[in-house]
């Protein structure tokens, strides 16, 4: 029989999707999907041992047809410890099972900061592992992504009344943004290709979904980052399906065409329109070498790339007045003085607030209308301090 390897990722050329197991034959050249998980570890020659909604689940397979045989059990109640990829546990050819137990998903509050008093107070008591989020025009509603063992969906929280809503029965959907009238949401998903992603708008007034159809090569990836204030022309960013770099693009709705901004084949995202939209603010990793830092370039010309921050930086958003914007680089944010008028002049930057607040993908803070932040809270991690063991923890009787 041929090696066998497993790899733990969403998917063959997928980004975002739940994490799956695949393994390739040495006689085969395209991998093949055995399961849903992550932290995969084969025991005994044909059983795999999986970690799904943070537990440990044995699947027993055909070695010849690598077909399961029967259904998948869960080997004990406890959680295990994990991050996105990895699990905290291990087991012997003996049968002996270690593992820490507790549940690492990364529970968060909705921090809302006032940055001039530098006070914060939790919007919502609710933890939950939110997402992406995008502050309503009016500063009345948060739509943001929400993370169901790594499913996810776009809920509202109505801040008046303190209550979340779900608007869509279909999953997978991310990046949320407002239109300006609050009426309209913008959003992405990959909810019937994996590997392809589309562009949605959901009409509140409505009550219905349409996708934006767009002309063009399909995208394997794709972020709603800002939308104009007729709401005809849509920023994004994302990658093309087979492509490894992130660009900048925009949507014209009228038109139903993607134009593609930059074509420098890096990692740039999260590009933000001026308040006049004669301006973009973006994080590029260009001439950070891995990391990223903070620019401006004029739209749609994009001839007149200035970089404003002087160290790293990622995030970038503009202050509602447009005399500055801020970023993100670790736990301090940046600010940079602008004036844009004629030629244009910037400031140096200087700390605006700092504090340990959760970093997602994508952009993890918005900013309300009256100038306060909306960030992610988490709790201090704590080390775990005893491994736990069981002998004879497999039950493979049939």
């Amino acid at each position: 029989m041929g090696r066998v390897l497993f790899l733990v990722h969403p998917g063959i050329n997928v980004n975002r999707a739940p994490l799956s197991v695949y393994f390739v034959p040495s006689t085969e050249d395209n991998p093949l999907k055995l399961l849903d998980g992550r932290a995969p570890s084969w025991f005994g020659g044909k059983h795999l041992i999986t970690v799904d909604d943070n537990q440990l689940r044995l699947t027993e397979f055909d070695i010849e047809t690598f077909k399961p045989l029967g259904k998948t059990k869960t080997i004990l109640n406890s959680k295990i410890r994990n991050d996105r990829d990895s699990a905290q546990y291990s087991i012997s050819q003996n049968n002996i099972l270690a593992f820490i137990e507790g549940d690492s998903k990364p529970e968060l509050n909705l921090s809302l900061l006032d940055p001039t008093k530098k006070e914060s107070v939790s919007l919502s008591e609710r933890r939950q592992q939110y997402g992406q989020f995008s502050v309503s025009p009016s500063g009345e509603k948060v739509a943001v992504e929400i993370v169901d063992n790594q499913i996810y969906s776009i809920n509202i929280f109505d801040i008046k009344r303190g209550r979340f809503s779900s608007f869509l029965n279909s999953k997978h959907n991310y990046a949320p943004f407002w239109g300006v009238d609050g009426e309209k949401l913008y959003y992405t998903s990959n909810r019937t290709d994996p590997s392809e992603f589309g562009l949605y708008v959901y009409d509140f007034g409505k009550q219905k979904e349409e996708e934006i159809i767009l002309d063009g090569e399909p995208m394997g990836r794709l972020d709603v980052s800002s939308v104009s204030r007729d709401g005809n022309k849509i920023l994004c960013f994302g990658e093309q399906k087979g492509t490894r770099s992130s660009e900048l693009y925009y949507v014209d709705i009228s038109e139903r065409k993607k134009y593609q901004l930059t074509k420098n084949r890096l990692q740039e995202w999260g590009g933000v329109f001026s308040p006049d939209e004669k301006w973009l603010a973006y994080t590029s990793e260009k001439d950070m070498e891995g990391s990223f830092a903070i620019y401006l370039n004029r739209f749609p010309e994009m001839n007149e790339e200035i970089r404003i921050s002087t160290g790293g930086g990622e995030e970038p958003k503009w202050l509602p007045d447009g005399s500055a914007v801020y970023y993100r680089n670790g736990s301090k944010w940046m600010k940079v003085a602008l004036d844009l008028e004629g030629e244009p002049e910037i400031g140096e930057p200087e700390l605006f607030f700092e504090g340990d607040y959760v970093n997602v993908w994508g952009p993890s803070h918005d900013i309300f209308p009256d100038g306060r932040i909306l960030l992610l809270k988490g709790e201090e991690w704590v080390p775990p301090t005893e491994i736990d063991v069981i002998i004879n923890a497999l039950d493979l009787e049939p």
